[in-house]
């Protein structure tokens, strides 16, 4: 029994590893026929209402795509690409047929003389959604990890 109680409290320290080990593979998403590569995506609730509005793409630390879905019909009605957090270009579906209508380049001229750009900020605690884990996600893996933990212990012990 003391075998069996080692051998497994030692396979299962390992399982939260291999469980969240992620793959190389990057992840895209598609504008005006080009693809474009993220690492991370959070959605955020922007107006309190119970449903994302936004949804930020990054490429590491680095902001490379904003989505907004004002009306909340399911299909976004405007874009922002950004380089080196700032905003490049700015897309638009005005009557909201899923197609881009307009796409305006941001110089850095209107950068410099009109108002900052924006940062997104971060939604009221609650409403992302973020695609690396959620905290449930995570205490599980500590609670299998705690009580390999306890039985490795308890094994060498006896």
């Amino acid at each position: 029994m003391q075998k069996f109680l080692l051998s497994f409290s030692a396979v299962a320290l390992f399982v939260p590893a291999f469980a969240f080990a992620q793959t190389t593979t990057p992840q895209t998403v598609e504008l005006l026929g080009k693809t474009v590569p993220y690492s991370e995506m959070v959605s955020a609730d922007t107006d309190g209402n119970g449903k994302p509005d936004r949804t930020t793409y990054y490429d590491g630390d680095s902001m490379v795509l904003t989505v907004y879905d004002k009306n909340e019909d399911g299909k976004p009605e405007l874009w922002l690409q950004w380089k080196d957090d700032k905003v490049v270009a700015e897309l638009t579906d005005a009557n909201a047929d899923g197609v881009l209508d307009k796409k305006e380049d941001i110089t850095p001229e209107e950068r410099v003389v009109g108002t900052p750009t924006p940062v997104p900020t971060v939604a009221a605690a609650g409403t992302e959604k973020n695609v690396k884990g959620s905290p449930v996600s995570w205490i599980f893996v500590l609670a299998v990890a705690a009580v390999a933990v306890f039985l490795f212990t308890r094994a060498r012990r006896r």
